[in-house]
């Protein structure tokens, strides 16, 4: 079985997530990790905002108003990141692909939980049994042993 969706916003993340995982083993520990691939499709990948900016804007109280204001301006605005799930016996795979620059996944390294930046791959690597980033790093690819 295969599904493809397409989203920008946030809230379409959150629902998109929470969907994807209640039909999964254990929704509540894959949720997040499926919510934290997604937004980072949108926030990093196809706003463009560094993970340094994204502390500054937050600290400031301006993330959510910043985010506004790229989603309704061009480039950032015709935007979408493709989801894409697929599901055979023995795996779950869901695929998320932004139409951002990428960024150098070779250098991801999980981090501890008191570190404000890169949390989300460390959360998203717990969540699923391999996730791995492909191309220029717009691509990322979760799987789920289901048997």
């Amino acid at each position: 079985m295969n599904d493809v969706f397409t989203i920008t916003t946030l809230d379409e993340a959150e629902a998109l997530a929470e969907r994807l995982a209640a039909t999964l083993p254990d929704p509540m520990g894959r949720v997040a990790g499926i919510l934290e691939l997604l937004l980072n499709a949108i926030e990093h990948g196809n706003l463009g905002l560094s993970s340094a900016e994204k502390q500054v804007l937050l600290k400031s109280g301006r993330w959510q108003q910043e985010l506004r204001r790229r989603l309704a301006h061009s480039p950032w605005s015709e935007r979408v990141v493709q989801v894409s799930t697929r599901r055979t016996v023995h795996e779950w795979v869901l695929t998320v692909v932004d139409q951002g620059e990428g960024f150098s996944h070779a250098a991801a390294q999980p981090v501890s939980p008191s570190q404000l930046q890169g949390r989300g791959l460390s959360m998203a690597r717990y969540s699923f049994d391999s996730v791995a980033w492909e191309g220029r790093g717009n691509v990322v690819v979760a799987r789920v042993v289901l048997s």
